[in-house]
């Protein structure tokens, strides 16, 4: 049985000097089929984990990714809102190898 390899993250980065806040609405989110079709066979973090899972024969489990475009800080409920939601994706994934 292949090992299943839970895929995500979330992505900013973050320019400390920029004013204001990099807000919710701000960030692309994906999640499962979405997250594989959005990613796979880009030179992204996601893209080079979906295909090393590709090449080790692993079972790539897609679970939340999303991505800001370059901003100021992230806004406390921005993180707090996409971190719940990908602790959330991934406790329904598991068990998980990896």
């Amino acid at each position: 049985m292949a090992r299943r390899i839970g895929i995500g993250g979330i992505w900013h980065e973050t320019n400390t000097f920029a004013r204001g806040l990099t807000s919710l609405a701000d960030f692309t989110v994906w999640r499962g089929a979405e997250l594989v079709e959005a990613h796979a066979g880009t030179g992204t973090e996601i893209g080079g984990a979906l295909e090393a899972c590709r090449r080790l024969g692993a079972r790539a489990t897609p679970l939340l990714a999303a991505s800001a475009l370059p901003g100021p800080t992230v806004a406390s409920d921005a993180r707090e809102v996409l971190w719940d939601r990908l602790l959330s994706e991934l406790r329904a994934a598991l068990p998980l190898d990896g």
